[in-house]
C-alpha cells in the first residue's frame, strides 16, 4: 500500500442528516484509498447508498450497540483501515479537499485540525494509532477522548505531530446537543461539561495500552460485532465512587446555577445510583447488550 494513501473514517449512531455531505467532500481528496462509514447500531439502519457519492466509499454496520461511544466505534473503524494513514472525520464535518491536497500528509505521524477546543478531526499514521491503541475506551460516551489520544501520541518520541488551526480545511455543521448525546435529556450544557470533567478524570487514573485487547467478529454482509467490553464498573470501589462523584457534582452544579453539590458531595457519593439516574435521566456506565 502506497504510504501516502488515507483510509477516512466517520462513525455515526443516529447521526445521518449531514453524511451524504461528509462522504461527498472527500471524493476530491488525491490520496484517498477508501472511506468508511462505520454504522453503529443506529435504530434504524443507514441505508444511504453511498457509493453513488464517493466511488470509494463503504457502509459497514456494527451491531448490538447500546449507546453512542466514541471510542470504541472509532478503534472499530480503524480496525478496518486498510491504508498506512487514518483521517478520523466526524459525521458532522466535511473536508475542503482543494485545501487538504496542498498538504503532504505523508510527513505527519499526527496532524489534528483544532476548531475552538476540539481536536476531534485528525490524521494518524495507523502504526502509531495501533502504537498507542487507539483511544482510551474507558472513556465512554463523548468528551476529552481527543485530548487523551493527544496527550499518549505527545508522549512517544521522534514522532511528528502538529495541532494547526482547521478552519481552512475542515467545516462542522452546526447541530443540536440532543443529537450529539442521544438523549431526550434537556439539559445539555450540564451533560457536556459533566461528561467532559468525568472523562478528564478517566483519562488520568487509567492505563491504555496494547495490553487492553481488542476483538472485533464479522458476522456477514458487512456487519460486525465487537466482543470485547471494557467498563469502569470493573474498576475498584474508590474509583468508581470518585467517577461517580465528579459526573454528578458537575451536572447538578451546571443545571442550578451553584457550587453547592461541590461543596457537599459526600451526600452525592451516599446516594444510590439508581437514584442519581432517575433524577439526572442519564447513565454514566456503557451496558452489555
Amino acid at each position: 500500500m502506497n504510504s501516502n494513501k488515507i483510509s477516512v473514517i466517520t462513525c455515526s449512531m443516529n447521526r445521518d442528516d449531514n453524511l451524504k455531505n461528509v462522504v461527498k467532500s472527500t471524493n476530491e481528496l488525491v490520496n484517498l484509498h477508501e472511506h468508511l462509514i462505520i454504522d453503529f447500531s443506529s435504530d434504524k439502519e443507514i441505508q444511504i447508498d453511498f457509493e453513488k457519492i464517493n466511488p470509494k466509499s463503504k457502509l459497514i454496520r456494527v451491531e448490538k450497540e447500546n449507546v453512542w461511544w466514541l471510542s470504541r466505534a472509532y478503534n472499530f473503524g480503524a480496525y478496518l483501515a486498510e491504508a498506512k494513514t487514518i483521517m478520523k472525520l466526524d459525521a458532522d464535518t466535511v473536508v475542503d479537499a482543494a485545501q487538504l491536497n496542498e498538504l503532504d500528509l505523508s510527513k505527519y505521524d499526527y496532524l489534528a485540525f483544532k476548531i475552538r477546543y476540539s481536536l476531534g478531526n485528525f490524521i494518524i499514521k495507523k502504526t502509531l494509532f495501533d502504537e498507542i491503541n487507539g483511544f482510551n475506551e474507558y472513556i465512554y460516551n463523548w468528551g476529552f477522548d481527543d485530548i487523551d489520544l493527544f496527550e499518549r501520541v505527545k508522549s512517544k518520541k521522534n514522532k511528528y505531530c502538529e495541532v494547526i488551526p482547521g478552519e481552512k480545511y475542515i467545516n462542522i455543521y452546526d447541530h443540536n446537543d440532543q443529537k450529539r448525546f442521544n438523549t431526550l435529556n434537556s439539559n445539555y450544557s450540564s451533560l457536556s461539561l459533566a461528561f467532559h470533567k468525568k472523562n478528564r478524570f478517566v483519562s488520568s487514573k487509567t492505563d491504555w495500552s496494547k495490553e487492553n485487547t481488542k476483538s472485533y467478529k464479522n458476522i456477514g454482509n458487512n456487519e460486525y460485532l465487537i466482543e470485547h467490553f471494557y467498563s469502569i464498573k470493573d474498576k475498584n470501589v474508590w474509583f468508581k465512587l470518585k467517577y461517580k462523584k465528579i459526573f454528578f457534582a458537575v451536572y447538578l452544579n451546571e443545571k442550578y446555577k451553584t457550587n453547592l453539590f461541590s461543596r457537599f458531595n459526600i451526600f452525592i457519593i451516599l446516594i444510590p445510583y439508581f437514584v442519581l439516574k432517575t433524577i439526572c435521566k442519564v447513565d454514566i456506565y456503557p451496558r452489555k447488550k
